[in-house]
């Protein structure tokens, strides 16, 4: 994979830019969500992937974005301010677009994910 494609695809939702996620997508791309319940779902195509990309991207004001290394690959990891991380997304790359995305929302499979901050968010909230 081409290392400045997580880079690029980072740089793209932090500016929630939509003719830069355009460039970066294959046509047919296809993102598969695993949420860990029955709202997981596929969704095809670069029309339905960037407008769901933006929407997940937009939810939480203070979102941090980093490329990190995902199962040995260039990943891509949502978290909230304090470090909760709220997805994960492996990509696969095939002539210079991403053709697929895996994206890990599902809760239990994230906390492995959430930074230190996470564990003091998550007990200041159950104290108030």
């Amino acid at each position: 994979m081409p290392e400045e494609i997580p880079e690029r695809l980072r740089d793209a939702l932090e500016r929630r830019d939509a003719a830069a996620l355009e460039r970066l997508l294959s046509s047919a791309v296809r993102l598969v969500l695993d949420t860990g319940d029955d709202e997981g779902r596929t969704i095809q195509r670069r029309r339905q992937v960037i407008p769901f990309l933006l929407s997940h991207a937009s939810t939480h004001r203070s979102l941090r974005i980093t490329v990190e290394t995902v199962n040995g690959m260039p990943g891509i990891v949502l978290r909230a301010k304090r470090g909760t991380a709220l997805g994960v997304l492996v990509l696969s790359v095939r002539r210079r677009a991403v053709t697929d995305i895996w994206m890990v929302a599902a809760p239990d499979k994230l906390t492995r994910w959430s930074g230190d901050d996470a564990s003091e968010e998550k007990e200041t909230r159950g104290r108030s």
